[in-house]
Order: structure tokens, then sequence, then C-alpha cells
């Protein structure tokens, strides 16, 4: 939980996170199924590998944390070479293209590993297995109570976590709003 003011660089430093487990996920296991089955972790092989982070709305979800992972990783010389790389071997023996890239979200296919940028409205917060949560401007998040309220997302983006158990990792951040936001209660 990252409790911090305005203009703090909580962002920035969770963006850093998000890469720091997509390198190791990429580079340090080599097969990432292989590695958590052998740490008492089961994900089942071919399973999809989700790093997301999750925003109040679509126009913040491209705007802050989404904008900062792709920014940090396009200035990152490791991740042009490894994407240059994956480009030019082009595609796996059953067509896929081993790196592929597409509004919100990109892929390592190899590996089954897609770093994505949620909204609070996007279907994808529930039934993946994620390896790291990130939940951006939580105590900004809804608090009626309905599908969009603050404490159902975090726990639709964070149960996905559970699989990977001591793993899977859990980033919420906020500046406060007031003493009973989801920050708080966090």
């Amino acid at each position: 939980v990252l409790y911090v003011g305005m203009r703090t660089a909580k962002t920035w430093l969770t963006a850093i996170a998000a890469l720091y487990e997509t390198y190791m996920a990429l580079c340090k296991f080599p097969d990432p199924h292989t590695f958590f089955r052998d740490n008492g972790v089961f994900i089942a092989p071919g399973t999809p590998i989700h790093i997301s982070s999750c925003a109040t709305s679509a126009k913040q979800a491209e705007n802050t944390c989404g904008v900062a992972i792709w920014a940090a990783r396009d200035r990152s010389p490791w991740f042009q070479r490894y994407r240059e790389k994956c480009e030019s071997i082009g595609t796996l023996p059953n067509g896929k293209e081993i790196y592929h890239e597409k509004a919100g979200e990109f892929t390592y296919n190899h590996k089954n590993l897609t770093i994505s940028s949620l909204h609070s409205n996007s279907s994808g917060m529930v039934g993946v297995s994620r390896l790291m949560a990130i939940c951006d401007e939580v105590a900004k998040m809804d608090e009626s109570g309905g599908i969009r309220d603050a404490n159902m997302i975090y726990n639709n983006m964070t149960v996905g976590t559970e699989p990977f158990q001591n793993f899977g990792k859990r980033v919420s951040l906020s500046s406060p709003s007031h003493l009973t936001d989801m920050i708080n209660i966090l």
C-alpha cells in the first residue's frame, strides 16, 4: 500500500515494479510455470500470467499507470533489445507472434505473459492468474457498493494473485480522499 500525496511519483514507482516483475518472468525464469511449480505454486502449464494495473476510468488507465509502464518499457535499453529479438524471431511454432501489442496490453506469448492496463469497468479484471495487481488511485474509486465499487474492484483484481501465494504482488496506491476511503481501509 502506497499512501502518499499527489505528485509524488507513485505511478512511476508502480511502473518500475511492474517492469521488474516482467523482467523476472522473461529473463530469470526460463519457464515461469516450471519455476512456480518447483517453488510449490501450481499454475497449470500454458495458463496466461498477467501483470495488470487498474484505474478509475478508461481515460485514467491510458493516461497514468498504463502510460508510465509503456514509457518506462520504451525507454529501457533492455526491453528494447528484448522486443527487437522477439520481433526478429517472429512467430512460435503454433503461428502466434512471440511479441504482440494492442491497445491497453502487450504480450510475450512464448512466456504466456500479458501486461495490461485496465479500468474499473473492464471485463478483464476477473478470471485470470495475476502475478501482480496494481490498483491506481484506489481512494478515488466509486464507493457506491455496486460493481464499480472500490472494494469490489480491489477484490476482483487481487483475487487473481492468490494462486501465486507469496510470489503474487498486490499494489494499491493513492492520495487519500477521506478517512474511510479504500486506501485508508487497506
